[in-house]
């Protein structure tokens, strides 16, 4: 919980997906907003620095939101200044919302927190202040080793996200991967897929499995994404499923309220892109449907038990249609371009044929 909040901006105004994300957590968001130059040490403009703290000083705030990516000591500087509240940059804002439910932005944020104390302490030294008995150089050393250390376990916990998402797309005829922008009124997900309500935004990237027919899909959810720009390179740093899964996408699928982000990742990684203007199960079907490849074969199968066989066994793994019968069994098939290998040997260990093929999405 971010409760309450200032959220400091020195571009003209606040980032509208910023101020989504506060006011979903806090009750309580106060803004001050500048244009004018930053300064070197603060990051803010002076006027906002002296706005902040004339609030600070006449308020109970538990934040300072800095609407922009300052660097650390810029970070450093700012605690020092207000140190009766917590101070998160645009990045470690979301890192911070997303810690709970993803195991790399927790252990990016914890990277974030060591590598501001170890600054904090270098500053000091150089200060020639905050020396205790023993000095402070025994507590930089014991803060280079926590951030060797919570480094390991990021490098690990983006390692394993990668893992799961290749594991879980693995063996199907097409990847689908869904996304939004925060804030976005509709999301489209798995679950709208299945014509049941969108389940709640994920911390990461999740991964299921749906039969749309004749196809086995695999469908990645993903975060909300800040803004419809892209992949902002402090948030991909944090969903590397995210971005595992959108290489691999053959569709990128999204309301269109996120058109434009769609537009862009789909183009990025080499996905289809898709947009529906409903989170209505059945026309998102549809429109997956409509967009995955398949190969139509016209096929005809030897009457008989062995035929009898192959029949059932394309019922399971195709759509079949315009079944006739006599001397030999005659129908359409509809079946992921993967699987006409299979189609093909099923039908020559029978002495079935192919009488014709056409591709189609």
């Amino acid at each position: 919980m971010i409760d309450p909040a200032i959220v400091a901006s020195g571009h003209g105004d606040v980032t509208p997906w910023l101020e989504t994300l506060l006011t979903e957590r806090a009750s309580v968001v106060e803004t001050i907003v500048a244009d004018a130059p930053e300064d070197g040490y603060t990051y803010f403009p002076p006027g906002v620095v002296d706005e902040v703290a004339t609030r600070l000083e006449h308020g109970e705030y538990t934040h300072l939101i800095v609407d922009g990516e300052p660097h650390v000591g810029q970070l450093t500087d700012l605690g020092t200044r207000f140190p009766s509240v917590t101070v998160r940059d645009l990045a470690s804002t979301v890192w911070a919302v997303l810690a709970a439910r993803n195991p790399v932005a927790a252990a990016r944020f914890e990277v974030r927190e060591a590598r501001l104390a170890r600054h904090a302490t270098r500053q000091r030294e150089r200060d020639g202040q905050g020396q205790s008995p023993s000095g402070s150089s025994g507590r930089l050393e014991d803060l280079e080793r926590q951030c060797v250390a919570r480094r390991a376990t990021l490098d690990e916990a983006r390692t394993r996200a990668s893992a799961r998402i290749r594991r879980a797309q693995r063996d199907v005829d097409a990847i689908v991967v869904t996304v939004s922008h925060i804030g976005a009124a509709t999301r489209i997900d798995r679950h709208s897929i299945r014509g049941e309500p969108p389940g709640p935004s994920p911390g990461r990237a999740q991964t299921g499995r749906l039969t749309l027919e004749p196809h086995d899909v695999s469908v990645t959810d993903t975060p909300p994404v800040p803004g419809l720009g892209g992949l902002p390179d402090w948030f991909e740093a944090v969903v590397p499923g995210t971005v595992d899964a959108l290489e691999r996408a053959d569709i990128v699928l999204g309301h269109a309220s996120s058109a434009p982000l769609v537009e862009h990742l789909a183009a990025r990684f080499g996905g289809t892109p898709v947009t529906v203007e409903s989170a209505d199960g059945d026309s998102v079907e549809e429109r997956l449907v409509a967009t995955l490849p398949v190969t139509r074969l016209r096929v005809a199968i030897p009457s008989g038990d062995a035929g009898q066989a192959v029949l059932s066994w394309l019922y399971d793994c195709a759509t079949v249609s315009d079944v006739t019968y006599g001397v030999r069994i005659e129908l359409e098939v509809a079946v992921p371009p993967r699987r006409v290998g299979a189609v093909r040997r099923r039908l020559a260990d029978v002495g079935g044929i192919i009488k014709n093929e056409a591709n189609s999405s």
